[in-house]
C-alpha cells in the first residue's frame, strides 16, 4: 500500500541474485514522502545507518528535496533491500513515511513510465546490468 515504482523481471537467476544481494552495492533508489521536516540529525542518522529489526543498515544516500503542505520529500539510495527497509529507517528516527515510489533500480530509471506501465530493457540496459555485477556478455 501506498508503494510504487520499479521492478526488474528477469529468467536469469545469476542475474536476478546479483542484483538483490547486497555484497553487490547495486543502488536502489527511492522518492519518500514523510510527515514532517526531518532534523539534521535525522538525516544524519539515516545517511549513517539506523538499526532495525535488530541490524543497523548500511549507509544510505539522503537528500531532502523540500517540504508543503502534504510533508516533505526525500530521495533515498540503498543497496540492501530489506523487507520495507525505508519505511522501518524513516520510522526509527521518528518520521514515519506516508508514500514510497523505487525511481531507480540499477541504474535503470523509470521516471518516463506512466504507473501500471512497462517496457522491455534494451540490449544495451541488459549487457550495463551485467557488466554491473561483474556477469560479463550475454550468452
Amino acid at each position: 500500500m501506498d508503494t510504487g515504482g520499479a521492478l526488474l523481471l528477469t529468467d536469469d537467476g545469476d542475474l536476478a541474485y546479483r542484483l538483490t544481494h547486497p555484497s553487490y552495492g547495486v543502488d536502489k533508489a527511492y522518492r519518500v514522502g514523510v510527515e514532517k521536516v526531518p532534523f539534521p540529525p535525522m538525516v544524519t542518522q539515516l545517511k549513517n545507518g539506523v538499526v532495525i529489526d535488530g541490524r543497523k543498515t548500511a549507509r544510505a544516500s539522503v537528500t531532502v528535496l523540500g517540504s508543503g503542505r502534504e510533508g516533505t520529500e526525500m530521495e533515498i539510495v540503498i543497496h540492501e533491500g530489506r523487507n520495507r527497509q525505508i519505511r522501518k529507517m524513516c520510522e526509527a528516527v521518528g518520521c514515519p513515511a506516508t508514500w514510497l515510489e523505487r525511481f531507480a533500480f540499477a541504474g535503470v530509471n523509470v521516471d518516463d513510465l506512466a504507473r501500471g506501465t512497462w517496457r522491455h530493457l534494451t540490449p544495451a540496459e541488459v549487457e550495463g546490468l551485467r557488466e554491473l555485477v561483474q556477469l560479463g556478455k550475454t550468452p
